[in-house]
């Protein structure tokens, strides 16, 4: 790299080059590892209009809700706690992907261990979790399914959930928060 002897212009010039490539290449690596912030855009988040008298208001419309566990908050790509709630008069499985509404980034969900680009439960109407405190009549209704979903970073993401040939859109918006519980950052 740097030779011993000779005009000393010429390996001043060559340790200069040398030195503002390496300059660069730091700030190319600095650039890749930071966070990915994500210009606000607006989001119209689904409302969470379904309630159960035994879990936290859903979004989604029949035959598939879901309770967002992290309330609108990205925590550096951590797995969102996710209770999926299906109506048990739809036999099938159900199948749930997701996407950037940009279309630039996907979901991963996360069951038993496993992560994979497509939720998929088998007979979801009749298998499930008993969340604690739900009714007979809850239960005698609805199904309930625990997994985790994973952001990749903060944003407007729509989520589609198939059971029994009907489609539902859920869109989350994931926001930047502060280590300190939900709120924007």
């Amino acid at each position: 790299m740097f030779a011993v002897g000779g005009d000393r212009s010429v390996k001043w010039r060559a340790a200069k080059g040398e030195f503002a490539r390496l300059l660069a290449m730091s700030a190319l690596l600095q650039a890749c590892a930071a966070p990915r912030t994500v210009p606000a855009t607006k989001c119209d988040a689904s409302p969470m209009n379904f309630k159960l008298a035994s879990v936290a208001p859903a979004a989604g419309s029949g035959p598939v809700w879901m309770v967002d566990g992290s309330f609108g908050c990205w925590h550096y790509g951590q797995p969102v706690k996710t209770l999926w709630i299906v109506d048990r008069r739809y036999a099938g499985s159900l199948e749930v992907r997701g996407e950037e509404v940009s279309g630039a980034g996907v979901v991963n969900f996360q069951s038993e261990e496993v992560a994979s680009s497509r939720l998929l439960i088998a007979n979801a109407s009749r298998t499930g979790v008993i969340p604690g405190g739900a009714s007979a009549a809850e239960q005698g209704s609805y199904a309930f399914h625990s997994s985790s979903v994973l952001y990749p970073h903060p944003g407007c993401w729509r989520l589609t959930a198939s059971l029994g040939g009907r489609a539902t859109e859920i869109v989350v918006r994931q926001v930047l928060c502060s280590s300190s519980g939900p709120g924007p950052r």
